[in-house]
């Protein structure tokens, strides 16, 4: 019985060391992310708002973010949705730590794809890098 308990703790330990090891690599992506979302302000958003056709990254930057927003993803919407006054209120505030399992395997579309990554999408728009990550 003590062997059983010993194994069970190993297991438990074996896996806490796992999730904190996750927890490191995580931890400063959030708060580079949390800083970069922090950077933005209303001239950032005009930038994005400009666009009548948005560079593909872009477009698909705000499709990500509306995706987590709960709101359709198209230009349109997103360009409504970056109107609002509480827009970025709303991505600081997200509850990040309880995303619907369903959003995480369809946001899996974007951050599966090489060519999205923050420093790319740069490229085609500082703001919405800033999104992205």
């Amino acid at each position: 019985e003590e062997a059983i308990v010993r194994k069970q703790a190993d297991e438990v330990k074996a896996v806490q060391e796992d999730a904190q090891r996750d927890l490191d690599i995580a931890m400063p992506v959030l708060r580079t992310a949390l800083k970069s979302l922090d950077a933005l302000d209303k001239k950032d958003i005009t930038e994005l708002k400009s666009f009548t056709k948005p560079p593909p990254l872009v477009m698909m930057t705000m499709e990500a973010v509306n995706l987590l927003l709960g709101e359709k993803q198209d230009w349109d919407t997103a360009k409504k949705v970056m109107t609002q006054s509480d827009f970025l209120d709303r991505l600081k505030t997200y509850d990040k730590e309880n995303i619907a399992p369903k959003i995480l395997k369809n946001l899996e579309k974007f951050v599966e794809k090489d060519e999205y990554s923050p420093d790319v999408v740069g490229n085609q728009s500082r703001a919405a890098k800033s999104l992205c990550m």
